[in-house]
This record gives C-alpha cells, structure tokens and sequence, in this order.
C-alpha cells in the first residue's frame, strides 16, 4: 500500500478510532483474537500499527513486521514502533520474556518438578525415553529432547 492511496477521509476515520491520551495511543476499533487493531483500507482489512507506520514514515513497511517497543498491541504510536525481520521479532519476544516456554504454555503436560525429576531419573540410567515418556503421558522424543537440553532449558 502506498500513501498516496489514503484520502483525507479515510484519515479522519482512522484517527477517530485513535485515543492519544497516554504514552500508547490506543486503537479503538476493530481489533483482533490478539488485540491487535484492523482498519479498513479500500474494502481491505490493514492492521492498524502498520498503517499509522505508513502514514507517519511515508513507508510501507512491505515484508517487514511493525513491532512494537510498548508491547501493546493495540498501540499505533509511532514512536512505539519500529521495523523488524520475523527473527528480530522473534528474539524481541524471547528477550522480554513474552514467549510460551514451560508451564506458561497452556498445553504443557510437565511442571519445572518433573523435568528436573525426568533429567535425574535419565541420567542415573533408572528409565529409558519409552519409560519415562509413559510415565509422564509424553512422546518419547519429548523426553529426548528435555534430556539433552533442546527443551525446557530454562529449567
């Protein structure tokens, strides 16, 4: 999308679904399952944070993810935001702590407990992977890669 394909009352409109009364200025339309907010643009759905990218920085953002420093979705501050590669998004959820590793994931099985219990019992040869993912309602290869360390390094 261009700038040019934004006519002044298409800019009204989304600025009227913008409140700018706090650091974050907040989306107030239409938002999403994750909170964030959508706009339409010519009959098509934009998700808000990259249009105000658009409008503020006369860039499209193309290929890019519009994150946000705030970590609020719904945040079309454009001082909240700024450009980066699926990785960089990715390492910036990881290095604020927003990712869905161990308990904190809704469809874990296993407790920090249990990994630890699972390492020990492994380690001591007292059960194999089968065994172990048995007895902990598993796959095998889950308990192989808590054993070595690809899963749940945290704990």
């Amino acid at each position: 999308m261009e700038i040019e394909d934004i006519d002044e009352k298409t800019l009204e409109r989304f600025w009227n679904k913008v409140n700018k009364s706090s650091g974050c200025w907040e989306w107030l339309g239409a938002k999403d399952r994750d909170g964030y907010g959508y706009f339409g643009v010519k009959r098509k759905a934009k998700k808000a944070h990259r249009l105000s990218w658009l409008l503020f920085f006369k860039t499209d953002p193309g290929k890019y993810h519009v994150c946000h420093k705030c970590d609020n979705p719904s945040c079309v501050n454009p001082d909240h935001l700024f450009l980066g590669s699926h990785t960089d998004n990715v390492q910036d959820c990881v290095r604020k702590g927003r990712n869905n590793i161990g308990t904190r994931n809704g469809s874990s099985k296993l407790t920090p407990d249990d990994i630890q219990e699972i390492r020990r019992k492994y380690k001591f040869r007292t059960y194999g992977t089968t065994k172990l993912a048995e007895e902990y309602g598993v796959s095998y290869q889950m308990i192989h890669r808590i054993v070595t360390d690809k899963n749940w390094r945290h704990v």
